[in-house]
């Protein structure tokens, strides 16, 4: 039986009285990104791109504040990953985007 962590999930454990849920990392992506709207088509990054938006998604989580000032490919490619990883919790109707 594999869970949510045996694929190295970014949904949360449970969580009891006092404990945080757990932010997604975003710093490399954003250190690559950020500010750099002209940035060439890097197609390894784009799918990286695509599978934090995932992650974002399946967390329930709202897409980076920086996000904007990325190049449009990688707004793209975040975007779609973040509606599929809604989609895949069932979240899809009702998350922040």
């Amino acid at each position: 039986m594999m869970d949510g962590h045996a694929m190295g999930s970014a949904a949360p454990a449970k969580e009891g009285p006092g404990q945080a849920t757990r932010r997604i990392n975003d710093a490399p992506l954003r250190a690559a990104l950020e500010n750099r709207r002209g940035r060439v088509f890097d197609e390894a990054l784009s799918g990286v791109c695509y599978t934090h938006g995932v992650r974002l998604g399946l967390a329930g989580d709202a897409l980076p504040g920086w996000l904007p000032t990325a190049p449009r490919w990688a707004r793209e490619a975040l975007r779609t990953g973040h509606a599929s990883g809604l989609a895949i919790s069932g979240r899809g109707g009702n998350a922040p985007a």
